[in-house]
């Protein structure tokens, strides 16, 4: 026979009733939400409060980078140099003898484009005539042709033309550049010392910013016969950069800002028939033949 089991009721006063225990449940999750809210929250807005400060600061950076960007689209040695140059001019003469065709003129910051030489001014100035040829009854030309110019009557965007920078240039009348006697005995002494007197350029400088600007037009019509290898030897004597021929097709398209350029044969002559005492000529200086001879 199977003993009888026995149900025993527990004490009541050992563990807590239902309902307090899912009060005390309640009460401890309402304690964490409300410390999440007083804790937490102002946690999240400081960082939302810190983001939006970091966004603003990367918005204000970007501005800057990309305002600075737009002003630095192009390098430096073209970026608008133009916008601000104007043209100046100091002529030394004239000499002893009182001929003002026999001036040397330094030109600062003028404008070679095309075929033109361009002088920028804000007001209309008379410009000096300067002399650059020895045969006037056979030459085209005479006097330099010099256009001057405000910077809104130039024939090019000052703004967006890329402008090439060149320290020192020689604008020179060759007639005859075909002829090896005269590139060497005539117009390489004459140049010679222009820049010697001048510029105090009386060495060969391989490295040597200087350029040579032909600013008469042949009617040749190969390259050969406008720069024979005679002129181009000749011309290596003072600058390693190729002779830069005004109104060369080459050219066309290119502005360059000659920083100090040179105009003007002088009264120093040396070979030419026109060389002589009676057309107010002098003979080249000794020494100046000999620095030549060195170059």
């Amino acid at each position: 026979m199977l003993p009888s089991v026995v149900h025993k009721k527990p004490r009541r006063g050992n563990f807590p009733r239902p309902s307090s225990l899912y009060f005390g449940i309640f009460c401890l999750l309402f304690l964490v939400a409300i410390g999440n809210l007083t804790w937490k929250r102002p946690q999240s807005l400081r960082s939302l409060d810190l983001r939006t400060e970091l966004d603003s600061n990367q918005q204000r950076s970007l501005r800057r980078l990309f305002d600075a960007s737009a002003e630095a689209q192009l390098p430096l040695e073209f970026e608008r140099p133009l916008q601000s140059i104007r043209s100046s001019l100091r002529c030394v003469g004239p000499p002893d003898d009182g001929d003002p065709d026999h001036q040397i003129c330094k030109l600062f910051n003028v404008v070679v484009a095309g075929d033109e030489i361009y002088y920028i001014s804000d007001e209309p100035e008379q410009l000096p005539k300067i002399d650059i040829t020895w045969l006037h009854i056979y030459d085209q030309m005479k006097y330099l042709r010099i256009k001057v110019r405000r910077p809104s009557e130039l024939p090019f965007d000052i703004m967006s033309t890329e402008v090439e920078r060149v320290k020192y240039g020689v604008f020179w009348f060759f007639g005859s550049a075909d002829n090896y006697s005269h590139d060497i005995t005539e117009y390489g002494p004459a140049i010679h010392s222009l820049l010697c007197r001048l510029l105090n350029i009386c060495m060969y400088d391989k490295a040597s910013p200087l350029r040579i600007f032909r600013i008469n037009q042949d009617q040749l019509p190969t390259d050969q016969g406008i720069f024979p290898p005679a002129f181009r030897e000749a011309m290596q004597c003072f600058s390693s950069h190729p002779v830069h021929k005004l109104g060369d097709a080459a050219h066309k398209d290119k502005v360059v800002l000659v920083e100090t350029g040179l105009a003007g044969v002088g009264e120093d002559c040396r070979a030419f028939h026109w060389c002589s005492p009676q057309w107010n000529r002098k003979p080249m200086q000794h020494d100046m033949m000999r620095s030549y001879q060195q170059r």
